[in-house]
């Protein structure tokens, strides 16, 4: 063929005659997997500067949201409220836990830096809700033992509790207790529950090897499994939690 000349254009099979009867199964499997694949943690890179940064951007949400409702009439206020829940769950769950994932657990971890330093779990659970802009004291709550810690979070009668309970029972139970965001205490263990979809998931700095932040379904947690006491406050949705979240002075921080 001669420079610039073109050449004659080939005729390809369809791609249905491409296509075995195995590759069109295997495709329709794998659409099927991505339909019913739920929520799964998200996987990030923290880079110098990325987590204040988001922290930031969390709390300008957080501004606007708390302006929009102290200013609503009193029939949209509802509204701005559900918004502001679901706003406070995806933050969460989708951009400050991914962040901590992989940071080393230690009995007296107290770093507030993703993926630097050590922390413990009461640590982690104070500084994820004191960084989402909840008013906590960050240290001395952490201090404090499974249940106190809980009760401090969501109020005393807000607490349920579940004593020698089949692990089983008990994450099916809170599998049909609603999608949202718990705080939970054990012997001697805090963490975050997550309910989403009919599954539940357990986000918590681990004592159990390898000791790091995870994120894992509530049944593969050896520390779950293990532990015979459990107190459960849910954190979101809550009308009062998240009023507080809104009416607060966001720029107030306790250390």
């Amino acid at each position: 063929m001669e420079l610039g000349a073109v050449a004659p254009r080939q005729r390809r099979p369809a791609a249905h005659a491409t296509r075995s009867p195995r590759w069109l199964l295997a495709a329709a499997m794998a659409a099927v997997v991505l339909l019913c694949a739920g929520w799964v943690p998200r996987a990030v890179e923290v880079r110098p500067g990325s987590y204040p940064a988001l922290l930031s951007r969390v709390l300008a949400h957080q501004v606007t949201l708390a302006a929009r409702h102290s200013h609503a009439a009193p029939q949209e206020r509802a509204a701005v409220l559900s918004e502001a829940e679901a706003f406070v769950e995806r933050a969460l769950t989708d951009s400050i836990w991914p962040c901590w994932t992989g940071t080393l657990w230690d009995f007296n971890g107290t770093s507030q830096t993703p993926r630097h330093g050590k922390i413990a779990c009461g640590y982690f659970v104070t500084t994820c809700l004191r960084d989402l802009g909840y008013k906590v004291e960050r240290v001395r709550w952490a201090q404090l033992g499974p249940e106190p810690l809980v009760q401090q979070i969501v109020g005393a009668e807000a607490v349920t509790r579940s004593i020698d309970e089949p692990v089983d029972d008990f994450v099916r139970t809170m599998a049909r207790a609603g999608d949202g965001v718990y705080v939970i205490g054990l012997n001697s263990h805090v963490g975050f529950l997550l309910v989403r979809e009919g599954e539940v998931w357990f986000c918590h700095s681990d004592y159990m090897p390898p000791a790091e932040v995870k994120i894992q379904r509530a049944l593969e947690s050896s520390a779950l499994l293990g532990s015979t006491r459990r107190y459960v406050g849910r954190i979101v949705p809550d009308v009062a939690l998240t009023a507080a979240w809104l009416s607060m002075d966001p720029q107030t921080h306790t250390e």
